[in-house]
């Protein structure tokens, strides 16, 4: 049984790729499988990963969606989802997917275009990054910790 930091469950090349390279990027040891069926068929061979990423952006039904979370969830209690869905589905079906267990969803174009997923896999995965805001520190004041600036 391997413990994988980072699941992605897609079979698209242009995902595995993405999350490939962000898993080389920042050091998770990366798991790619095609569908939920691969992974349950996989599950007594990969530990509770920390962090796994459902793509569905094909999917059009948001019932669908939810039975795919629902799934992980029940087979990954403790591991923290992240679904991309399709830019073109109604935004309510984003609190459905999350309702249904999902801790976190994407719009596909927010996965392609932006630097979110790399923000929450890194707080998810390493967790030794806390984020801090800049109106949080005082001026004038000295800071008991070190403290590094996350450049999107």
């Amino acid at each position: 049984m391997k413990n994988y930091d980072f699941l992605l469950i897609s079979n698209e090349p242009s995902w595995v790729d993405r999350c490939g390279d962000i898993s080389t990027e920042f050091g998770y040891t990366f798991k790619s499988v095609d569908s939920i069926e691969a992974y349950s068929e996989q599950e007594s061979e990969i530990k509770e990963p920390h962090f796994v990423l459902i793509s569905a952006e094909k999917v059009k039904e948001d019932s669908e969606i939810s039975g795919m979370v629902q799934v992980v969830r029940q087979m990954a209690p403790s591991s923290y989802i992240l679904v991309v869905i399709s830019s073109k589905l109604n935004p309510s079906v984003a609190a459905f997917v999350k309702k249904s267990g999902a801790n976190a969803v994407l719009m596909e174009n927010e996965f392609f275009l932006s630097s979110k997923l790399e923000f929450i896999s890194t707080q998810k995965i390493k967790s030794s990054y806390l984020p801090v805001k800049a109106n949080e520190l005082v001026l004038e004041t000295t800071i008991p910790f070190p403290l590094f600036h996350l450049m999107p």
